[in-house]
């Protein structure tokens, strides 16, 4: 298995535990957000895997909690496309996107996702490492 397709796993896995924490909040939307979810976690990994690799500490944390906000947000972004496209005709398209958005942010800030998610977030990483150590030389990362 090579860091892509694990980053791939790794962002079903997100999207499910996104769909877990919030179907309720956005509703049907949701799905845009999760169908989403494997291409954000390629996005994050190649992001920002190499940088938690890269360093070491209090830094590896950092960049576990720059990549749990990053994902959120994109999440939330494919969230508030799929409503802007499905939902009410009410609303502006970007006050649908940005709802979306600050919402996840406000969830997982406020709400205290980010207690749990946090860690979990700097695990990923780690488990990405023991692929990436795992992965037979010259594999695309």
């Amino acid at each position: 298995m090579t860091v892509r397709s694990a980053s791939l796993l790794a962002g079903t896995g997100w999207g499910l535990i996104a769909w877990g924490l919030g179907r309720q909040a956005y509703g049907p939307a949701i799905w845009g957000g999760v169908a989403a979810a494997p291409f954000i976690g390629l996005v994050v990994g190649a992001l920002l895997h190499p940088r938690f690799e890269g360093t070491s500490g209090w830094r590896r944390w950092l960049v576990a909690l720059l990549s749990l906000y990053l994902g959120a947000t994109m999440f939330a972004l494919a969230v508030g496309v799929t409503d802007a496209l499905t939902g009410s005709a009410s609303r502006g398209t970007l006050e649908v996107v940005l709802q979306a958005v600050i919402g996840t942010w406000w969830g997982v800030t406020v709400a205290g996702f980010w207690i749990a998610l946090w860690p979990l977030a700097y695990l990923t990483h780690i488990v990405l490492g023991w692929i990436d150590d795992l992965s037979p030389e010259g594999s695309p990362r």
